[in-house]
């Protein structure tokens, strides 16, 4: 998870990084992130 988190504050910066936290749209958002990833 620190990987994922560390990528997510380099797409979406350390603001949207602290956001993504508070909601629970985070785990669509790093679903997304991972299959970015795979592909």
């Amino acid at each position: 998870m620190g990987i994922k988190r560390s990528k997510l504050v380099q797409l979406f910066g350390p603001r949207s990084g602290s956001k993504l936290r508070q909601k629970p749209g985070c785990l669509i958002n790093l679903g997304e992130d991972s299959r970015a990833d795979s592909i």
